[in-house]
């Protein structure tokens, strides 16, 4: 994991932080998107049915409320100065 290309492929660009910081709304839809797997993976929930069967699948309140708590995260960041 020592190869920066590697690295710099997984990483939000630093100007896109710095617009999402300033509310760019393209930008923060950018960390979002971004991010969007691993809300999904921490959305998911697991039910079962009446026969005992185990199922798996997103639960969208708790998706919502995620993103909800990045967005925030985002506009009460304060910029490198």
């Amino acid at each position: 994991m020592n190869n920066p290309d590697y690295e710099e492929k997984w990483l939000i660009p630093f100007d896109v932080i710095e617009s999402a910081i300033s509310k760019d709304p393209d930008a923060i839809a950018f960390v979002i998107n971004h991010y969007r797997n691993f809300i999904d993976c921490c959305s998911r929930r697991d039910y079962y049915d009446l026969h005992g069967g185990a199922s798996s699948s997103i639960d969208s309140e708790i998706r919502d409320e995620i993103i909800i708590n990045l967005i925030s995260a985002i506009m009460k960041f304060r910029k490198y100065q």
